[in-house]
């Protein structure tokens, strides 16, 4: 009976041996030190039983075990840790975010949404009471609850007191202020993460962007499009500027890596989905029209006419506005870096045929003449070399900027903040640790 165990054991032995998969999910061998899915040799080389099967190499093991788990419906170290499922589940795939609200499910807009308006305040205190006047009329004939937030970014006039008197009278009025002057992007970003409605219309506080094209906006949006934006159909300026803005739109629509709508700026409207989606960026050197483009989602312009500004003159410089190109460009293009290296690749080129040329005529003529057309050949190489340099320079000055991790803003005081207040529904409440500074923050009025 014994010997019949035996000889039980030893064929079921054998016959386990001559598995073509061997039992790599368990890691290391009990019989010893040996990998799983490697027979065990003897001290002396020769593999026990003489006739062993023939080793597997690790790699296979390891694509056996996850063929092997992906048909049982089992991932791989699914069970072990929670908190790195959840972040996976968090992220998506490839480290990508995922929306915690999908856009499909939001086609059914509500029957009375509410309605932000950021306006970026900069030298625009005569502008701020005709601007209320005017969207407090545009809002009433919308069924829509409005909130009409008033972000002055260091206004060096007297924009803080009029904003304190309109957050003192009407408390639908929400008066951000800024420590200093932090740029209209990060005035727009502030209001965005302020915000509570589930529609953001941004706009320039110096009327430029006229309140009563915000209806379009709103029917466009009812329609079920996420990003309604301005398309400037004629603006009021002088030829120069209609050129160079016109200019600068189709060379940076073509130099980009996105589809850039053309003579769109920032005057639009986006869905609650899309504000969550751009406030969730860690960027810190902003160009909102370029971010508003990645985001995706379904979008649509409307033609308007920009008007002059109503009153002052205007803060954007000629040196302002080719930095505002420079940004824009180095933000969503590597076209520049590509012509630096092709360029590069010319230059070889032409330098060797150029070497070729003066060693053939040293040996017909000897020492060829012409030291001046040498001097401009070395010039003009010295000045392209410069040129590849800014270029590679403005993109190494954004990755510093970058990673220095400084905060957008500094938000002075909020009036009125509607992230306080408990009537605002908790679906339209931003989400918190929004990447801005905040030094002092006072109480709603």
């Amino acid at each position: 009976m014994r010997g019949g165990e035996h000889a039980d054991r030893e064929t079921s032995g054998r016959s386990r041996g001559r598995r073509r998969d061997p039992p790599c999910s368990r890691g290391r061998d009990p019989r010893g030190a040996q990998p799983a899915g490697w027979v065990r040799r003897r001290r002396g080389g020769a593999r026990r039983g003489g006739r062993g099967r023939r080793a597997l190499p690790p790699l296979r093991c390891a694509r056996s075990l996850l063929a092997r788990l992906w048909r049982s419906g089992v991932p791989p170290r699914g069970r072990r840790s929670h908190r790195r499922a959840d972040r996976r589940r968090a992220l998506g795939a490839g480290g990508a975010a995922v929306l915690s609200t999908p856009p499909s499910d939001r086609v059914a807009r509500p029957a009375n949404p509410r309605l932000s308006v950021v306006i970026a305040c900069y030298k625009d205190g005569l502008a701020i009471p005709h601007m209320y006047d005017r969207l407090k009329k545009t809002l009433a004939a919308l069924p829509v609850e409005p909130e009409i937030i008033f972000v002055n970014d260091g206004s060096p006039d007297d924009s803080e007191e009029i904003l304190h008197q309109l957050a003192a009278r009407d408390t639908q009025v929400v008066a951000v202020t800024h420590t200093r002057n932090f740029g209209s992007q990060a005035a727009f970003t502030s209001g965005m993460q302020v915000c509570t409605g589930d529609m953001v219309v941004l706009m320039d506080g110096d009327l430029q962007d006229p309140p009563e094209v915000i209806p379009q906006f709103f029917e466009k949006w009812r329609e079920g499009y996420d990003v309604v934006y301005g398309v400037r159909v004629r603006r009021e300026a002088t030829w120069f500027l209609q050129i160079a803005y016109k200019l600068f739109y189709r060379v940076f629509r073509a130099l980009s890596y996105i589809d850039v709508p053309r003579d769109a700026g920032d005057f639009s409207l986006m869905d609650r989905v899309v504000i969550d989606a751009v406030n969730s960026m860690g960027e810190r050197d902003r160009f909102l029209r370029g971010l508003r483009a990645w985001v995706g989602f379904r979008q649509i312009g409307v033609p308007y006419v920009r008007p002059e500004r109503m009153f002052g003159v205007t803060t954007n410089s000629l040196r302002k506005n080719i930095a505002w190109a420079r940004k824009g460009i180095s933000s969503f293009s590597f076209v520049p870096l590509d012509f630096i290296f092709y360029l590069a690749l010319g230059v070889t080129a032409l330098s060797g045929v150029m070497l070729l040329a003066y060693l053939t005529l040293y040996v017909i003529k000897g020492a060829p003449t012409g030291f001046m057309t040498l001097l401009t050949l070395v010039l003009v190489l010295g000045g392209l070399q410069f040129l590849c340099l800014a270029v590679i320079g403005d993109y190494v000055a954004r990755v510093i900027e970058e990673v220095k991790q400084r905060p957008h803003y500094l938000v002075k005081s909020v009036l009125n903040d509607p992230r306080t207040s408990s009537a605002v529904p908790a679906r339209t409440r931003p989400a918190e640790g929004a990447p801005a500074g905040r030094l002092r923050e006072s109480g709603t009025r």
